[in-house]
């Protein structure tokens, strides 16, 4: 996954969330469109961390937008996901053994 284009944009979360999804273990299965999804979701992120007051239908979004990318375990066992040994999602594993 590439590194964010024009960094100095974003607010220091969005560049953190976006480096953030840049190492998670699923990047590795994305797709040129799952990256175009990210980009695109930088601008809704930045729009939460700047807004005074909570926007739900935002929160909302962004929730099912990174749903729809492996964002939890669960999704990424609703996926049927898999990490590789050794990642920073071994709980994915053990709920495996829970799920069977």
């Amino acid at each position: 996954m590439p590194e964010l284009d024009h960094p100095e944009r974003f607010l220091p979360e969005v560049q953190e969330w976006w480096e953030t999804w840049r190492h998670s273990p699923q990047s590795e299965q994305f797709l040129p469109t799952d990256v175009q999804r990210l980009k695109t979701l930088t601008l809704l992120v930045q729009r939460i961390y700047e807004m005074e007051g909570a926007d739900l239908r935002a929160y909302a979004e962004l929730r099912q937008q990174e749903s729809l990318l492996g964002g939890t375990v669960l999704d990424r066992q609703r996926l049927r996901m898999r990490m590789k040994s050794g990642s920073d999602s071994a709980g994915d594993d053990v709920l495996d053994e829970l799920i069977g």
